[in-house]
């Protein structure tokens, strides 16, 4: 998660710093590495590096949490009686031949 974290506040920062100082992140930037029509492309970038960045970031972390408390509920409190694992586990002791 903490890998998430960090590509989301990347791309935001880079983003952000586009727009506080173009001549050095920005449009400046992409001039000076041959990008054709810098002023028309910069500012729509810092726009989708901010905006995806903070999608990422919000989504992925939502999405690990959910899947982290799933985990710990599952843990706690089992899978329970209607689960696949309790099928199975009854399928299993069923077809075991007693000991004599």
């Amino acid at each position: 998660m903490l890998i998430r974290f960090y590509v989301g506040a990347v791309f935001v920062s880079e983003g952000v710093q586009k727009f506080r100082s173009p001549d050095a992140l920005g449009s400046g930037r992409f001039d000076r590495a041959g990008i054709p029509a810098p002023g028309f492309i910069a500012p729509p970038d810092g726009v989708l590096e901010i905006v995806c960045g903070a999608r990422d970031f919000a989504h992925r972390s939502r999405t690990d949490l959910a899947r982290l408390c799933g985990s710990l509920f599952l843990l706690i409190v089992g899978a329970g009686a209607h689960s696949l694992d309790a099928r199975l586990g009854r399928t299993a002791t069923a077809h075991v031949p007693a000991r004599h």
